[in-house]
């Protein structure tokens, strides 16, 4: 069983939590209004401004990046719950392909600050786009936070401009990034 947009799903929480219960930015119903009317216009803008300001998965951020080890741990225990046609236990998975593009267009805006229709977030512990501001070591960081072992894979997607991992020094580097990821725990990473 693959899933998609786990991350989506932990950004949006810790939104919530963040705005709504901590700081009181705004109420529930006004985020769903917000959500309703797609982030935007009659002061919905500011609603989803805030919501983009909330830490995002990708930083080394406990804060979010704990939300979303426990989304995968509940899915992982409860995939493995239901038997399959040949009476054994799902395995979960979380490799999106480009089920993220499929499942974004049919979803509606979501509480991190992405709107309707935009893709949801690649790979299974990948952050979202332009939401990984802290640089590739904290990415990393982030993205085995999630126990690996627990799903049959998890897909996880790093993009470099060609110039951060240029020449020896850069080849030097890279290779001790993907080390340092695997020494960690993570299962699969492929670069653009």
């Amino acid at each position: 069983i693959n899933i998609c947009g786990i991350i989506n799903v932990a950004n949006s929480l810790a939104a919530i939590n963040k705005c709504v219960f901590e700081e009181k930015l705004f109420t529930m119903k006004e985020l769903r209004e917000a959500l309703k009317r797609n982030l935007g216009g009659n002061g919905y803008d500011k609603i989803r401004y805030l919501l983009l300001k909330v830490p995002k998965f990708g930083n080394n951020d406990d804060y979010v990046d704990q939300i979303a080890v426990e989304l995968y741990d509940a899915y992982a225990e409860e995939t493995e719950k239901n038997l399959n046609w040949l009476g054994k236990p799902w395995r979960p998975s979380g490799i999106s392909v480009t089920a993220q593009v499929i499942h974004g267009n049919a979803c509606g805006a979501t509480p991190d600050g992405r709107k309707a229709g935009e893709h949801l977030c690649d790979g299974s512990v990948s952050a979202y786009p332009g939401t990984d501001i802290s640089g590739p070591t904290s990415l990393i960081m982030s993205a085995t936070r999630p126990d690996h072992t627990k799903l049959q894979s998890h897909l996880f997607n790093m993009k470099f401009h060609p110039l951060a991992i240029e020449g020896p020094i850069g080849s030097e580097k890279f290779i001790a990034l993907i080390d340092t990821y695997f020494d960690l725990g993570g299962y699969h990473i492929q670069f653009n």
